[in-house]
């Protein structure tokens, strides 16, 4: 799988919102991957301390994912663990810093059109999409559910789909399925607090969270007007960092 990981890496060679493998190292029993420093640290991180947080700008975080996204879809290759950590920023700022997607340890080459059918689930339980929760088969669009599911977050400063009793079902007995019969539900609910949020917002996210058949490419949520438009431009979203504090405590244990 690391050599996978490696030949990868060498695919992309050096774009500006990929964490930059410099150099591999082989030996006979170990493989060395030299990788870019992003000092930057998580996304998440930085906006569970911000006190001015706004559409825009949660806007402008999904634009950078899609673009970089529909770059790694060009090149054949689904990411298959898009989730907070693997998210960085370049530099250690909230303000005019790219954003670098990183761990490729779970990727796999794709080419247009063609899907996965091992039966087998990977990634991040909260952020796999229904159709690889239910063992179907799967290809690009689950890369597109999981970057909805981040999406939301960024708006909403909360997971769309999360089990109720997580800290009995999955810490304690490590048990998904409540979780998973959520996921498969689909159900995406806005509460009260995310009154706030344009309809071009709301729409993205459901376009984002939608049946495979249905589910935007990201070329395509590239051009959705909420991206294209601007974002909702400087509603606040006061809630959001602290819900996002509030997961970081929860999930990232």
């Amino acid at each position: 799988m690391l050599r996978k990981e490696i030949e990868i890496h060498l695919a992309f060679g050096i774009h500006p919102q990929i964490v930059t493998m410099h150099e591999h190292i082989s030996s006979p029993k170990v493989e060395y991957l030299v990788m870019e420093w992003v000092k930057g640290g998580e996304l998440f991180r930085h906006i569970a301390k911000t006190e001015a947080y706004s559409e825009a700008r949660a806007a402008s975080y999904v634009s950078q994912l899609c673009s970089t996204m529909e770059y790694i879809h060009s090149q054949g290759v689904i990411h298959r663990d898009m989730k907070p950590p693997n998210v960085l920023f370049h530099r250690d700022s909230l303000d005019d810093s790219q954003l670098r997607i990183c761990d490729f340890g779970l990727a796999e080459w794709l080419p247009m059109g063609q899907s996965i059918s091992d039966g087998v689930i990977r990634g991040t339980p909260e952020f796999m999409s229904k159709e690889m929760i239910r063992k179907e088969p799967y290809g690009r669009a689950s890369d597109v559910w999981a970057v909805g599911v981040l999406s939301y977050m960024l708006v909403c400063g909360r997971l769309p789909f999360d089990d109720p009793h997580r800290e009995v079902n999955i810490r304690q007995k490590g048990d998904f399925s409540a979780l998973f019969a959520i996921i498969a539900k689909g159900d995406v609910q806005f509460a009260p607090m995310d009154e706030a949020l344009s309809n071009n917002a709301k729409d993205f996210v459901l376009q984002m969270l939608t049946r495979r058949d249905k589910r935007m490419t990201f070329a395509q949520a590239l051009e959705h007007p909420w991206l294209s438009d601007g974002g909702g431009a400087s509603t606040n979203l006061a809630h959001v960092p602290q819900g996002i504090s509030q997961y970081n405590k929860d999930h990232c244990k």
